[in-house]
């Protein structure tokens, strides 16, 4: 079983989700990326998923998240490097349990960005986003630093994604309900 990263009781008083919670799909679960229109980023249909697919999901306060496209390469042969970073609240030991699962794994990551009301695609089969974290305890708080950083350099910075939303099952749909909402 996968496991989620979402913001715990303990810090039920932060601010609601502004960019959405981020989706993170293993790459094990994904049989074909969505194909592109002329221009390469707009995808023209979905994503194509095993029957057995799993989500997760990981919360990062809102004001933290950051998106970053970084170039990579010479002149004539720039590609990009994506990288979506954020932190993470308290609950250590959560937070070191979803990293310890997921370190090391390669993963395409469904991004909303609420502010713009789209939804982005970081990541493919071929050039995956791992994780990585660090935490820092002290006299501002305890925090995890998450980032979910490309792998190798691609030529596509991310895709524009209109396909359905991921289906949150029961647990996580009660959890955004009752938590994130408050």
């Amino acid at each position: 079983m996968r496991l989620h990263l979402l913001k715990s009781k303990e810090n039920a008083a932060l601010p609601s989700v502004k960019k959405g919670i981020i989706t993170l799909i293993h790459t094990d679960f994904i049989q074909r990326m969505p194909d592109t229109d002329e221009k390469g980023i707009r995808c023209i249909n979905e994503l194509q998923l095993t029957e057995d697919a799993e989500f997760q999901y990981l919360y990062l306060t809102p004001f933290t998240q950051k998106e970053e496209i970084t170039p990579s390469g010479d002149n004539e042969s720039t590609l990009f490097i994506p990288k979506i970073s954020g932190t993470y609240p308290g609950n250590k030991i959560g937070a070191a349990e979803f990293l310890k699962q997921n370190l090391n794994e390669p993963f395409v990551i469904i991004y909303d960005d609420c502010t713009e009301n789209t939804r982005m695609i970081y990541g493919d089969i071929y050039h995956p986003m791992y994780m990585k974290a660090d935490y820092r305890s002290d006299s501002t708080g305890k925090l995890w630093n998450f980032t979910l950083e490309q792998s190798h350099a691609s030529d596509v910075p991310y895709l524009y994604y209109e396909g359905p939303e991921p289906v949150y099952d029961e647990f996580i749909l009660w959890t955004m309900n009752n938590l994130l909402n408050q």
